[in-house]
Formats: C-alpha cells, structure tokens, sequence
C-alpha cells in the first residue's frame, strides 16, 4: 500500500483521509489482495509498532486497588486505530499483546466468497476527526468517567479524542517510525 509520513498524515484533512483511503484500496483490488496476503504481511510489519507496547499493555492490564475506595479495579484497553482492523488484530496476536488489548476499533475491509479484498466498509471509518466519537461509543459502554481515561498516540486525532478532563500523552514520532 501507500505508507504516509508521520507528519503527512497528522496533517491531512478528511477529505484527504478518505482520498487516501478509497487508493490504497482500490489498489489492494486491482492487485487481488486477500486475507491470506493480510495475514501473510502482518510479520513484515510489526517493526512498525512503537517499542514497548506490549509491555505497557502488560502493566496497564495487571490488577490494581481504587486509591479512594481501595476496591480492585483493572483499567480497559482500547486500540482506536485509523488502520486496518483485521491487520491490527493479526499483530497483536503476533506479539502477544491481543490478550491484553479489550478491543480493537479499525477500518473494516470487505471481501468477496473467496477472500479478495473488494472494498472499504464506510459505515465506521476510523479518521482522524471521528476517533473522539469511537473514544465516546466505548466509554459509554464501559461505563468509563472522563477523569479515569488516558489517550496515548502520535497524531493530533489521538489527542482530539480524549475526552476534558481525560490525560493526554502525545509521542513525538522517531527516526524509525
């Protein structure tokens, strides 16, 4: 596909989002791309995630006490990811972090009877002005208080979806990623 800058994506509107999107698509079709080949790139691609993720998921996941109350309480793990969620969900099973993560919101492909991609689904897209809405559907859901939500990310659609009064962590991107 067509991988795009750091810089470039936190700077694209959602009209350029889309564009971009409705591209890589539609040549993934014309190249007859399927599960198999998703499933098959996903090792060529783990290199791509922040190191230390994993761990972080690890100790996020591990049981704690409410500091007011001292009742146990375990925080909930949310992945709002303008990537591909069937891709997402291969390369955390492939680093071991899927049984950490609660759940995985992405761009859904579409296939046909046998497996080639044929489209982008358009009911949910994950862009960078709708992940605040995502981050609302799944602390509604939850039952989660602004106040106990932390938003960690590299783009300005990470930070935008943190609820006031939520934390904020913005990575700065590096040389590698």
């Amino acid at each position: 596909d067509f991988w795009i800058d750091y810089r470039t994506a936190g700077s694209m509107n959602e009209a350029h989002e889309v564009a971009w999107l409705d591209m890589t698509v539609r040549a993934w079709m014309r190249a007859g791309m399927t599960r198999g080949h998703i499933d098959g790139s996903f090792t060529e691609n783990t290199n791509r995630l922040r190191p230390g993720f994993t761990e972080f998921a690890n100790w996020y996941k591990q049981p704690r006490h409410d500091p007011e109350t001292g009742e146990p309480r375990q925080g909930c793990l949310i992945i709002v990811s303008y990537g591909i969620q069937d891709f997402i969900n291969r390369v955390m099973q492939a680093i071991g972090a899927d049984k950490h993560v609660d759940e995985v919101i992405g761009m859904h492909l579409t296939y046909d009877s046998e497996g080639r991609v044929t489209g982008l689904a358009r009911e949910d897209l994950v862009l960078t002005s709708t992940k605040g809405t995502f981050a609302k559907r799944v602390m509604e859901r939850h039952g989660i208080p602004p106040e106990r939500v932390v938003t960690i990310g590299d783009s300005r659609g990470d930070v935008a979806m943190a609820p006031p009064g939520a934390t904020r962590v913005l990575l700065a991107p590096t040389q590698e990623h």
